[in-house]
This record gives C-alpha cells, sequence and structure tokens, in this order.
C-alpha cells in the first residue's frame, strides 16, 4: 500500500505495520483519509553506516549526509555503527544528530544488532 504524508512524500508500507490513529474520509470517490502510525520493527534497518576507527571530531558532513539521502530515499530506520571503544565517537555520532527536523528518535541498537556499538535512528 502507498501512503502519502501531508508533506507530499509517499512511501510504501504493509497493512500490518500501520496503527489506525483516527479515521477521516473513508467513503466517497476521492482517496481514502486519515492517521496511521507506522509499527516497525528494529530489523527493518535498510541502511548503515559504518564509522568504527573514524575520528570522532570529522564525522558530522558524513553523518547529515547519510541522514539526508536515506530521508531522501524514504527509509524509515537507519544504524550508525561507531563501536564501544572510548564512547567518543558515540558521543560525536548523537551530537550530530542532536535536533535535526527529519530525526524522530536516536536510540542504542538491540543487542542482537550491535547493542550500544550502535545507534538506531527513526526518521520521519
Amino acid at each position: 500500500m502507498t501512503l502519502e504524508t501531508p508533506q507530499g512524500r509517499r512511501l510504501e508500507a504493509r497493512a500490518g505495520e500501520l496503527e489506525p490513529i483516527h479515521r477521516g474520509n473513508l467513503g466517497g470517490d476521492g482517496p481514502r483519509k486519515g492517521s496511521v502510525r507506522f509499527r516497525g520493527d528494529a530489523e527493518d534497518i535498510q541502511s548503515e553506516i559504518n564509522l568504527i576507527g573514524r575520528a570522532s571530531d570529522d564525522v558530522d558532513v558524513e553523518i547529515h549526509r547519510f541522514v539526508e539521502s536515506s530521508i531522501a530515499a524514504g527509509q524509515k530506520f537507519i544504524r550508525v555503527v561507531h563501536g564501544h571503544g572510548t564512547g567518543r565517537l558515540k558521543a560525536a555520532v548523537r551530537e550530530a544528530l542532536k535536533g535535526h527536523p527529519g530525526i524522530a528518535r536516536v536510540e542504542d541498537a538491540p543487542q542482537n544488532q550491535g547493542g550500544a556499538g550502535a545507534t538506531v535512528i527513526t526518521l520521519r
């Protein structure tokens, strides 16, 4: 099924991934309207970038480019692999992501996908 956001973005989703929030115009000749929430799992990671071994002070541009291209591609979940190390690279990644309007949520990856050594980003 194809959904269209109020901003005009189109995205593909399976009916099982959607949860109704508000029912709008469900009848008539025009398209159906209403609000839904996307319920995806972290397994739906569509793209990832590996920054292990990179200096923490030069990843900002690369992270922003990765996020923007993922948004443009209509992706919902992406992952940044930064490893455990000293924690400086993870902190730099989180700082670079802070306040980005296209990001809905930033969190550690599930244990089976890198745990604290990777960051999963849910895009709007």
